[in-house]
């Protein structure tokens, strides 16, 4: 992201020449004329850094300053004075009322460039020293606590054992009492292993997030080699505590099922492009088969599905070297409102002995040649699935030989068809696998490979062909030439960003009714604005949701539809719905989630952080509350219910649903 500079000088000319220096230099530069607007600039697009001219018409650089210091908003952005005047007096009074440096006239642009760049750097890394010194108290009170906690329930259990043991010598007699004890005890060591696990899971996932952030500046590679290091171990300890909770859940019967009507086509292909790569990192080939006769929907509960079938997915990619992973499905019709439904999921890996694949479920059991050593793992993920795959009435049996691969078979029996009623149709959100284009080509500039390879696979499945730009000059050339029927351009790219080349697109009478679509990973509510300003057709957000992309395309290209689409609950995990002319006062509720709810969408956006989003889920259902919106209300409710699974990449989906759902009251 760059940094924005903020120039505040009533001559043109300084204006001129320090906007173009700045710009040259990779800032985004921001400009004021007077003092007015520069403390009035501050209120919408708070800069890092501002250069200020010390003699203007008004009330002055100096008072400018002081002003800006005085507010607990602005106080900590630096302040370079900009000044003809040279003598001693003025630069220490500029530095007394807060200022860092003091450039005089005429200035040199690449010496105005360096101060920037220096006070940039000092600035960020004081931030960010803060920030490490309140989050490593935070972790300490936490650890501490945890600790104090973990001492007294050693204590306890230890005093309860002992207490147990005395009674089982002493009373024989009373043996069957004492196992029912003994069970008890059991069960409150799950529950506290659960609490206990919930306090280490929060703390954790914020080391792994920092981590990931972490490694984005670090360039030193003995540094990048430690973090590594704290990142591998970090996502292992959070499969281990995942696998121990959910085990712990089952055993204390508390895990439960959400059930909900699924569309299976979707889901598989959901499925697949979840899986697709880590599979292909390793080089095997991933086979999906989706019978054409499928029910529309049966009553299931996806998430846990979702996880048996990663859990024997993963665990084939863990022991296949080379060949295929086979993933595929059938069902067996009882009657006509339930069905067996069979999925099996088939390796050409190393394989599992007869005489060993009895104890292959037991918990932290693996198997002679599948050592934790060599390929990893606590021995839990076969486990946890038997059990969950047992809660949802069905079985799981296996069949391999040794160096010819295994054959993971499902059942859960007597599942409900969704009946046709209880299909809701959405008008808004298409899922991709029910609608087909007119064979066009599509035009994507972006400079990020990664985002040309995910859109070539999302096109591919619609019928559409994409023409793929790496820069913005490549990208206006290729517009030129292939006349494409749309644009997908991304607003960050270094030496000419999205902006620029709307601008250019716009002014070729060639091009110019091509519609364009702006891809971008910050959608304020000022990105939106400049968006519809510049003569963009639409956005979509990254990281791109399909169903997003293929409902934006819809708007602009031919296509066709089947009359058969998931349930509103599929493509999304909270209704969206909302009617503005429903809500009393919708100017003053725009107003409040502007100041009150988008500041917290973007910090948690940035970074994961649990009481961030527990006091974003509340501030929606207050609002919703206040301002009679069942959806904010269900938005809430619903993310409060995620972040409580501690699953990152749920949590992370719904909170890019935050604008969709607000650009409906717009």
């Amino acid at each position: 992201m760059k940094n924005k500079i903020l120039i505040v000088d009533d001559q043109a000319s300084n204006l001129s020449v320090l906007h173009n220096c700045l710009q040259d230099a990779n800032f985004e530069v921001l400009v004021a004329e007077d003092e007015a607007t520069a403390l009035e600039q501050v209120n919408y697009t708070m800069p890092d850094l501002i250069l200020l001219d010390v003699l203007m018409p008004g009330i002055g650089g100096f008072e400018t300053c002081r002003r800006l210091k005085q507010n607990e908003a602005t106080q900590d952005i630096p302040i370079i004075f900009i000044s003809a005047k040279t003598d001693s007096v003025n630069k220490i009074k500029g530095l007394e009322i807060g200022a860092v440096d003091y450039i005089s006239k005429p200035f040199q642009a690449d010496e105005v460039v360096a101060r920037v760049n220096k006070h940039l750097t000092i600035n960020n890394l004081q931030k960010q020293l803060e920030a490490k010194n309140q989050e490593l108290l935070q972790a300490k009170e936490k650890a501490e606590a945890t600790n104090q906690t973990l001492r007294l329930a050693k204590n306890e259990l230890q005093q309860y054992q002992e207490h147990l043991e005395k009674l089982v010598e002493e009373r024989t007699v009373e043996l069957v009492q004492a196992k029912e004890e003994a069970e008890s005890a059991n069960r409150l060591k799950n529950e506290f292993l659960a609490n206990t696990g919930h306090e280490i899971r929060t703390p954790l996932n914020l080391i792994i997030g920092s981590s990931y952030l972490l490694d984005q500046q670090l360039t030193d590679k003995e540094h990048k080699n430690y973090l590594c290091s704290i990142q591998t171990a970090s996502e292992k300890l959070l499969t281990l505590i995942n696998n121990i909770l959910d085990l712990s859940k089952i055993e204390v019967e508390r895990l439960k099922l959400h059930y909900k009507s699924v569309n299976l086509r979707f889901f598989f292909i959901e499925l697949q492009q979840f899986l697709k790569f880590d599979i292909t990192k390793k080089n095997i080939d991933f086979i999906v088969e989706i019978p054409e006769k499928l029910p529309l929907a049966l009553v299931l509960d996806k998430s846990r599905l979702k996880q048996v079938l990663s859990n024997l997915v993963n665990n084939a990619i863990k022991f296949t070297k080379s060949g295929y992973i086979k993933l595929c499905a059938k069902t067996v019709r009882i009657n006509n409102k339930q069905v067996d439904l069979i999925i099996a999921v088939e390796d050409s890996g190393i394989g599992i002995p007869i005489d060993q694949q009895s104890v292959i479920f037991e918990s932290f059991r693996q198997l002679d040649g599948r050592s934790t050593r060599r390929y990893g793992g606590t021995g839990l993920g076969l486990t946890i699935t038997k059990h969950l795959v047992e809660i949802m009435n069905g079985h799981i049996t296996v069949t391999s030989f040794p160096g010819k691969g295994s054959r993971f078979e499902i059942t859960l029996r007597k599942v409900e068809i969704t009946t046709a009623e209880s299909i809701v149709k959405s008008d808004n959100i298409l899922e991709f696998n029910d609608i087909t284009f007119t064979k066009v080509e599509i035009l994507v500039i972006d400079d990020n490979k990664y985002n040309h390879e995910l859109i070539e696979e999302y096109l591919s499945q619609v019928n559409l062909k994409g023409i793929y730009a790496e820069n913005s000059r490549l990208g206006l050339m290729f517009a030129e030439k292939y006349k494409p029927a749309l644009i997908l351009v991304d607003l960050k790219m270094p030496k000419m960003d999205g902006y620029e080349v709307i601008r250019y697109l716009k002014d070729n009478p060639d091009i110019v009714d091509i519609p364009v679509i702006a891809l971008t990973d910050n959608i304020t509510t000022i990105v939106k604005t400049k968006i519809k300003q510049y003569g963009f057709d639409d956005y979509v957000t990254k990281p791109i949701n399909i169903l997003e992309l293929f409902e934006k395309l819809s708007n602009h290209l031919e296509h066709s539809k089947e009359t058969i689409v998931a349930t509103s609950q599929e493509v999304a995990e909270v209704d969206i719905a909302v009617n503005p002319a429903e809500i009393s006062n919708l100017l003053e509720l725009k107003k409040r989630l502007e100041q009150e709810v988008m500041p917290i969408w973007e910090d948690v956006s940035a970074v994961i952080q649990v009481d961030s989003i527990i006091k974003l889920a509340n501030k929606m259902m207050e609002l919703g509350k206040e301002y009679n919106v069942p959806a904010f209300i269900k938005y809430g409710e619903s993310l409060l219910e995620i972040i409580e699974s501690f699953d990152i990449v749920k949590t992370e989906n719904i909170l890019k649903q935050l604008p969709i759902l607000l650009d409906k009251i717009d």
